[in-house]
């Protein structure tokens, strides 16, 4: 499991996006904020060697950065044109996890 968390450029990009649309609140996005509400895991493929997640990430950050970048701002022309794995790995925290346990006998969605 790949847990993403944001670090403060995403916080810079957020209040950028605020200050274009006045109106939104007086509150100010906060670093606070994102790293405790805004956190993020995707289930990846099961590896028994890290390197072998690390290069799952490295060939597919884009996913996960447009995924994070979607949840705040869904017109992709707003979005930051330099989404390298260097911006990515400026912009989160990644933490690897062992596999999730799921605990619940009961599909995690009622169709």
């Amino acid at each position: 499991m790949l847990v993403v968390t944001p670090r403060q450029p995403l916080v810079d990009w957020v209040r950028r996006l605020e200050e274009r649309d006045p109106g939104k609140g007086e509150k100010r996005f906060t670093l606070e904020e994102a790293r405790t509400y805004h956190r993020a895991a995707y289930l990846v493929p099961m590896a028994e060697d890290a390197h072998d997640v690390e290069g799952w990430i490295e060939d597919n950050f884009d996913l996960v950065f447009e995924q994070e970048l979607f949840g705040f701002e869904p017109d992709r022309r707003r979005w930051p044109r330099r989404r390298t794995m260097d911006a990515f790995l400026h912009w989160f925290d990644l933490e690897l996890l062992d596999a999730p346990i799921d605990l619940v006998d009961a599909p995690l969605l009622n169709p």
